[in-house]
């Protein structure tokens, strides 16, 4: 039985062996049938052969449609090693008999922490002076219009989830006045988390910071477009750390540069493995770039090697009652 765990070259894990301790550790042996573990960069001559006979699938971002299964004929299980699965064609798990799993919690207050972190500099316009003295070697303060501290400022938050509230409980802490977009979260949820619930058009209104952890979806594919820019009343900070396609990208560098947005903070762009030469973004000293590394700390490092590989030892053991985040093949086609 093959497990194989795999990404594009640079998305790939240092080392998988935290991953390959946890399924063994979970699988135990199970029927006498041995499992072999591999490792292999996506797109490879090696990767499709291996993937033709691979059981299992540990990913974070592969593209996985029905091209995809089409040449993985013996695919059971695909364990995501990451809390969003929108790279999944779930409707193609169904009818290929596919079950996966994804990490529903591991890393809350690290992109809580990364979120405001992207607030507090662009607030100061750091990267805009560290573009001036590094590229124009110009040593001026005052040729930058000064902002307010952040005690002066509404934030709103576009998806009051776990790391959503992570992320008010800290803004709190810093004085902010905080609302939230989110049709689903109750008013009890929110008081506890110290949150006024607002409209999408009160937010438009009243914002000087936005921050998205909105999962993507239908609903919320381009949720923030053009349209969305126009119907700004202030001219507000903008940071993602939730998806990537959750922003046309065109809608926001033009927000950028008509000033409907005053600066950006993205961890995330619609592609998961971007052309940096040809980004827009890469250029503008108001925005501030981090490749999707919002999640990313030792201890959640260890959580998603661990649970993603325990979650994979399970469902080859018959156990699928213990895995996080569980869709078996029966009913992933319903997580349209």
């Amino acid at each position: 039985m093959i497990v194989l765990a795999s990404d594009y070259e640079d998305q790939l894990l240092n080392s998988y062996e935290l991953t390959k301790e946890a399924v063994e550790k979970a699988y135990k042996g199970h029927g006498g049938e041995k499992l072999e573990f591999l490792v292999e960069p996506y797109g490879t001559p090696e990767f499709w052969r291996i993937l033709q006979q691979a059981t299992g699938l540990i990913t974070a971002f592969l593209p996985v449609d029905r091209a995809f299964l089409e040449k993985a004929p013996n695919l059971r299980f695909i364990s995501v090693n990451a809390t969003g699965y929108n790279s999944l064609d779930m409707e193609a798990l169904a009818d290929h008999g596919v079950a996966m799993s994804h990490i529903t919690s591991y890393c809350t207050r690290e992109v809580a922490e990364h979120a405001i972190s992207m607030l507090m500099a662009l607030n100061k316009r750091m990267p805009e002076y560290h573009d001036d003295i590094c590229r124009k070697k110009k040593w001026k303060y005052m040729d930058r219009a000064p902002r307010r501290t952040l005690d002066h400022l509404t934030l709103t938050i576009f998806g009051l989830g776990r790391i959503g509230r992570m992320t008010a409980k800290l803004a709190n802490a810093l004085g902010m006045t905080v609302q939230a977009v989110d049709p689903y979260a109750t008013e009890e949820a929110a008081r506890d988390s110290r949150v006024t619930l607002v409209s999408k058009e009160v937010a438009q209104a009243t914002s000087d910071a936005m921050i998205n952890h909105m999962v993507l979806n239908e609903a919320t594919k381009h949720y923030f477009n053009g349209a969305f820019f126009r119907g700004l009343k202030r001219t507000p900070i903008f940071i993602n750390v939730g998806r990537g396609g959750s922003v046309d990208e065109a809608a926001l560098q033009k927000a950028l540069e008509e000033g409907q947005i005053l600066s950006a903070g993205l961890d995330v762009l619609e592609d998961e493995d971007p052309k940096l030469a040809t980004c827009p973004f890469v250029s503008m000293p108001n925005v501030l770039l981090t490749p999707h590394s919002a999640f990313y700390s030792e201890d959640s490092n260890r959580a998603l090697e661990e649970i993603s590989g325990r979650s994979m030892g399970l469902f080859l053991a018959g156990e699928t009652d213990g895995i996080q985040g569980y869709i078996g093949c029966e009913t992933v086609g319903d997580e349209l």
